[in-house]
């Protein structure tokens, strides 16, 4: 017998993720500290300006299944929609807890006047995205999805169709540069007089808000595109200022001192918590935390083998002058001189074409894909 109700319990609706996936030697257990920030309506950025229920499934009275309804007013306001989102999303193997689930979902989402269910999102297309269907035999990297294939058969037997699929691209950053594409690079420099910099963390929040100028703008027609709000860009500069080191974040000034384009890598700290996989989460939490606090500022050097290009963006003005081979350059070299020996960039649209064929020119390729589904209700 399947049961859902509403999850009070934020170590209950937590735990959920170690009953699917804790078998999987490549799922990374969450960062504690993170998602329960992002389930605290107190805290989390998003929930002051939206709204979400969290559903808990049990099958024959034991743990089976978990997710979130989510009523994304930012969204709905600026696409002229009537949208609902699923997000945090948990199963068994199990087509009866996955359909009680999406069932309680929907008649949640019904309730607030909404007529279509998208996702996986947790919230929205500036946190995780997308469910893995292709590339399930290596972990994720930092703040990317991971799920059992079987997910895939769930979504799909309740009525999901797919929306969109997103790129995450695979680098060696131990591969040499063709000295072609350098030479390419210093001459789309010295033509519009650039200037290359990095992130001053000394003047954090006037770079952030640089940084998010670009992103709002070089990003707005993109796939559902949720810009972010004073609260969310200031956790993103508290993100930023605690672990990221400044030649990470690669900006363009251009002869006026504006910011036109920009990239940021962060280190790839799933490298950390994949090896702590407890599931009492008081413990868990203590034994990242430590950890992570160990790798970042007490080890020395090479601290980390791998990393993310997290985010990247050019203003419209400046497109089709070479500016995102720059940042592809300048962030590869950083990143060879941060001693990572294998990294990637996630994500990227499918349909863009553009971005895509400029990254495959660097040596990326296509390693995961993504998946992003509807379905009316």
């Amino acid at each position: 017998m399947v049961s859902v109700k509403v999850c009070n319990n934020v170590n209950e609706f937590i735990k959920v993720s170690f009953i699917a996936q804790g078998s999987d030697p490549n799922w990374v257990p969450p960062l504690i500290m993170d998602i329960k920030s992002k389930l605290n309506r107190r805290k989390s950025s998003f929930l002051r300006y939206n709204e979400a229920e969290f559903f808990v499934a049990y099958k024959d009275g034991k743990l089976a299944g978990r997710i979130a309804a989510i009523k994304n007013n930012i969204h709905n306001q600026r696409y002229g929609k009537n949208d609902g989102f699923f997000g945090f999303f948990e199963c068994i193997d199990d087509q009866e807890v996955a359909n009680a689930l999406f069932d309680k979902a929907s008649e949640w989402l019904r309730s607030k006047n909404l007529n279509t269910m998208y996702g996986p999102a947790n919230y929205s297309t500036n946190d995780e995205w997308g469910l893995l269907v292709e590339g399930f035999d290596t972990p994720p990297f930092f703040m990317m999805p991971h799920n059992p294939e079987y997910y895939k058969k769930l979504i799909e037997n309740y009525g999901f169709r797919k929306a969109k699929d997103l790129y995450a691209w695979y680098y060696d950053p131990t591969l040499p540069i063709d000295e072609r594409l350098v030479r390419v690079m210093e001459k789309v420099l010295n033509r519009g007089n650039f200037k290359v910099r990095c992130v001053n963390l000394k003047n954090i929040k006037e770079d952030i808000e640089r940084i998010v100028n670009v992103y709002h703008e070089s990003w707005s027609e993109n796939y559902m595109f949720i810009p972010l709000t004073e609260e969310e860009k200031k956790d993103t500069a508290e993100f930023l200022a605690s672990i990221v080191y400044p030649d990470l974040v690669v900006m363009i000034d251009n002869d006026k001192g504006e910011t036109v384009a920009f990239s940021v890598v962060v280190h790839n700290l799933n490298e950390v918590l994949i090896k702590y996989r407890t599931s009492n989460i008081t413990l868990l939490n203590v034994q990242q935390l430590l950890s992570l606090a160990y790798r970042l500022y007490i080890k020395p050097r090479n601290k980390f083998q791998s990393g993310r290009l997290l985010l990247a963006g050019v203003k419209k003005n400046y497109r089709k002058l070479g500016l995102d081979l720059v940042l592809y350059i300048k962030t590869y070299q950083n990143n060879i001189k941060r001693g990572y020996k294998y990294a990637e960039l996630s994500w990227t649209l499918e349909d863009n074409t553009l971005i895509n064929e400029g990254i495959k020119k660097m040596g990326g390729r296509v390693y995961k894909i993504y998946r992003v589904y509807f379905k009316e209700i």
